[in-house]
């Protein structure tokens, strides 16, 4: 869990060349789009340290998959079906009570190594990643 806050980006990179590399030729299939996707979705949603500087960010995604509705079907159907007739682009943006309860974990723990142990002990990891929001532009397609 430490390692995914001070190295989220980097360790995405090599995790998603390790599978990339295992799925050989289905790489540039439509298997590859959907790794890609779910690594950009994950890229998009996770907050890392420095959290205040994070959590500041509004980045946005765009996929031809809906890659959050595929996680909270808990990846019971497999990605594909949940392909969407064209891409679609979400904005992100922190929940504001999980926004005060991280800033509150700052300022009470920091966010060194062991002040960061304190986080993995009172927050679960869902709390410490942003939202999907329907970007104005597509808000349309989502209907």
């Amino acid at each position: 869990m430490l390692g995914r806050f001070y190295a989220t980006h980097e360790g995405l990179d090599f995790l998603e060349l390790a599978i990339g590399e295992s799925l050989g030729e289905a790489r540039t299939s439509d298997v590859g789009a959907q790794l890609s996707a779910v690594m950009n979705y994950l890229r998009t949603v996770l907050l890392h340290v420095p959290f205040k500087e994070t959590m500041q960010r509004t980045p946005s995604f765009t996929s031809s998959f809906d890659v959050d509705a595929w996680r909270d079907d808990s990846a019971k159907r497999p990605l594909a079906s949940f392909r969407l007739p064209a891409p679609m682009t979400w904005r992100t943006a922190v929940a504001p009570e999980n926004r005060a309860v991280i800033e509150n974990r700052i300022a009470t723990f920091g966010e060194h190594a062991a002040g960061l142990g304190k986080f993995t002990r009172t927050m679960f990891a869902k709390d410490l990643r942003r939202r999907l929001v329907t970007a104005p532009s597509t808000a349309l397609a989502a209907s």
